[in-house]
């Protein structure tokens, strides 16, 4: 109670048992400075269609009655208990996420009676049968965070709309004793879309209320012909003569005896006086079977769009895999947004304080279906001009690699993946080419030596040496051409086989930098023509940089002399 408070209590002007309801008209009078007039008359036209808490009863004793709707609501309900629920901060044009942060806390053990899955469950189920679910926030003020969470059945609560506060509060009826009025800051009300009422969501129940009907009362249909008739259908026995009450009431009494002992009725002495007479189609002509199935489809298709394809008797594994991505794209995942985005607005700017540039979000994890062939595929375009820190940030939320491994002069992260090799530093530095050893047997002393064919004295023409090389380095462009053709062949056989032309390839020849950037350009090729310009483009390109050839020179020299030092 506030100083203001404290004054009027002790001098008198007021009651104090009155102090609640004259702060609750300070309060209308803020609110009212910030609504348009327009709507707060639209809140007073609304005063008496807010109270559906009966309507709200009966919607969820369908729930009990119907196992199609149990088993729909079911479902849905038990997908969206079980995402994980997150708390992240907006900087700037980020969001950064808030590890075990106090809501996250909170909504793990939401108050003393349930567990997080029941308390969300409940949600979703109130939100299915109903149009609307409620929270109560147990908490002192309206700027302290909450204490408790407790679900409030909808069928005890309803919103109060007036032409001063828009909405003035939510009325709750224990069951018990008097009702009680909450304020608006004590209450987190979840609602569907209603197309005639801004205040309260629409029950999924009302679209498919009349075919409910029909359902229940083909089932009490069905439960009576099999229960108290034993599966004989209504008929009528006519008898030709007038008949003394007395013999009608024992024929009678013994119809009804015979038909709940599911035993042959039999008269004697009756001649054709007797007939029966069919008074009801049969279940064959009423299409009694494909009745309840339409209907348990159209539940199907309200509460739980995609259900139906997933539980079908007939169902095969990609009937089932797509009726779960529409179930989890369609039902769950856009329910999962609304509870999100209402906490987000209701609950967690009180965790800010007085400051505005904290806004606080709640996020459920993604659980939506996705194709991970074509993921990949977007990641390994993306990679091709952007840095490791780019997509590390973009695709894995990770941060820059610098700041992982804790080295400053960490560069790697600021490199493009085609960079990156197993002795690439960490300053970025490419490895080394290997470098030629020469065998044992020789001497590095600086001196020029001899080979064991060569006479000492015996020079070797300038011009013939040089055509040597020449001769020897077309012959190996000629093996590097050969082992590209091959691996091009078996690149389109892949692609024509399995739907991609990735596939390894070993060669001594090709270096595993060219190799590594062919696999890269494979992942994007989808038609043999693609196939046939990417090893088109890497063999130009090696044609046209002697370093790379100079490079597979050494290479093929160091393998040499490792062969003679060897034998």
């Amino acid at each position: 109670m506030g100083v203001f408070d404290t004054l009027i209590s002790r001098l008198g002007y007021i009651r104090a048992a009155d102090l609640e309801s004259v702060k609750r008209e300070i309060e209308s009078l803020k609110a009212a400075q910030k609504i348009h007039p327009m709507w707060l008359a639209t809140a007073e036209g609304h005063r008496d269609a807010t109270d559906t808490r009966a309507t709200a009863g009966n919607q969820a004793e369908l729930y009990q009655r119907m196992g199609w709707v149990h088993t729909a609501v079911t479902t849905v309900a038990n997908m969206v208990a079980t995402v994980e629920l997150s708390v992240k901060k907006l900087r700037a044009e980020k969001e950064v996420e808030i590890n075990n942060h106090d809501f996250e806390l909170l909504i793990q053990k939401p108050n003393p009676l349930q567990s997080r899955f029941e308390f969300l469950r409940a949600t979703a189920s109130d939100i299915l049968l109903t149009g609307n679910a409620y929270w109560h926030i147990n908490r002192p003020d309206e700027s302290t965070p909450p204490l408790e969470l407790w679900r409030i059945q909808p069928s005890r609560i309803h919103p109060v709309t007036d032409g001063k506060s828009f909405i003035s509060g939510y009325m709750y009826d224990p069951g018990n004793g008097p009702e009680i009025m909450l304020d608006p800051w004590q209450v987190c009300h979840f609602k569907e879309y209603h197309p005639s009422n801004m205040f309260l969501g629409l029950s999924r129940v009302e679209p498919v209320a009349m075919d409910a009907s029909t359902e229940l009362n083909m089932a009490k249909w069905n439960n009576r012909l099999f229960g108290e008739n034993n599966a004989r259908l209504p008929g009528i026995i006519a008898f030709k003569d007038t008949i003394d009450q007395a013999e009608w009431d024992i024929i009678k009494a013994d119809i009804r005896e015979a038909s709940q002992k599911r035993e042959q009725m039999l008269l004697r002495g009756v001649g054709d006086q007797v007939q029966w007479l069919q008074a009801a189609s049969t279940l064959a002509d009423m299409e009694f079977i494909e009745g309840r199935t339409f209907t348990k489809e159209e539940i199907y298709s309200v509460f739980a769009p995609g259900l139906s394809s997933i539980l079908a008797v007939n169902a095969t594994e990609a009937n089932a895999r797509t009726g779960k991505a529409t179930l989890t794209e369609f039902a769950a995942w856009p329910m999962l947004i609304s509870i999100a985005e209402r906490i987000t607005g209701s609950i967690l700017p009180v965790y800010s304080g007085n400051s505005r540039q904290i806004v606080y979000k709640a996020e459920f994890e993604d659980i939506r279906v996705t194709d991970r062939a074509m993921e990949l595929q977007e990641i390994s375009r993306y990679a091709e001009t952007h840095t490791i820190d780019e997509i590390r940030e973009k695709y894995y939320e990770d941060k820059p690699i610098s700041q992982v491994s804790k080295l400053p002069d960490d560069k790697r992260g600021v490199m493009l993946p085609v960079q990156i090799s197993s002795g690439t530093s960490l300053s970025g530095e490419p490895p080394a080419p290997p470098q030629p050893q020469l065998p044992a047997n020789i001497e590095q002393t600086g001196e020029e030596t001899t080979e064991p064919n060569e006479q000492p004295g015996e020079e070797v023409g300038e011009g013939a040496g040089e055509s040597a090389q020449d001769n020897e380095r077309d012959e190996q462009q000629a093996a590097i051409d050969a082992d590209m053709a091959k691996w091009e062949r078996k690149s389109i056989k892949r692609l024509k086989e399995t739907g991609s032309a990735v596939c390894e390839y070993d060669s001594s020849l090709i270096t595993l930098a060219t190799r590594g950037a062919i696999k890269l350009a494979l992942k994007n090729a989808t038609t043999p023509e693609e196939v046939r310009a990417v090893f088109e483009k890497r063999a130009m390109k090696l044609k046209a940089d002697p370093m790379l050839l100079i490079a597979m020179e050494l290479q093929r020299a160091n393998d040499l002399l490792e062969a003679t030092a060897n034998a």
